[in-house]
């Protein structure tokens, strides 16, 4: 009985995506302090899960480390100069205080710098990109043949 209530709540949400973004989205930015202070305290209160997550993040992601020491090393002995937010806004072009953004991590140097607001906004595209093309390969029916040239 319960497994059924379970089933027909995940179908509901899954047809409800939208208007439930909506709300969240709504919630949040009514309660920011709230949801602030809620953070710092579980942050306080779990030192070990925050340790443990940084610590897998750093094994699974080397190379952006990697990409991130050569830019800092650059910006320190003048190889590379910080510049201004390049993000385009309707206003013309944001130029605030910019971050280096790495599209491709395996070139470190190649950086697009954008504010911390348009550096967030660009991963999110990123994601939202790179889970539409998980969608799209997982739809694709595989097939078993096999090219050996």
């Amino acid at each position: 009985m319960r497994e059924q209530g379970i089933v027909k709540w995940r179908a509901y949400q899954g047809l409800h995506l939208d208007s439930r973004a909506a709300y969240y989205r709504s919630w949040y930015t009514k309660n920011v302090k709230r949801v602030a202070e809620n953070s710092v305290r579980w942050h306080a209160e779990h030192p070990e899960r925050i340790a443990e997550s940084k610590r897998r993040w750093r094994a699974k992601n080397r190379h952006k480390i990697a990409a991130h020491t050569v830019v800092k090393r650059a910006i320190r002995d003048g190889l590379l100069v910080r510049g201004m937010c390049t993000a385009k806004t309707t206003q013309g072009v944001c130029g605030g205080i910019a971050e280096a953004h790495h599209e491709d991590y395996s070139k470190p140097l190649e950086v697009v710098w954008l504010c911390c607001k348009h550096h967030q906004t660009r991963h999110s595209e990123l994601r939202r990109e790179l889970d539409g093309l998980q969608d799209r390969i997982r739809a694709v029916p595989v097939q078993m043949e096999f090219c050996y040239g």
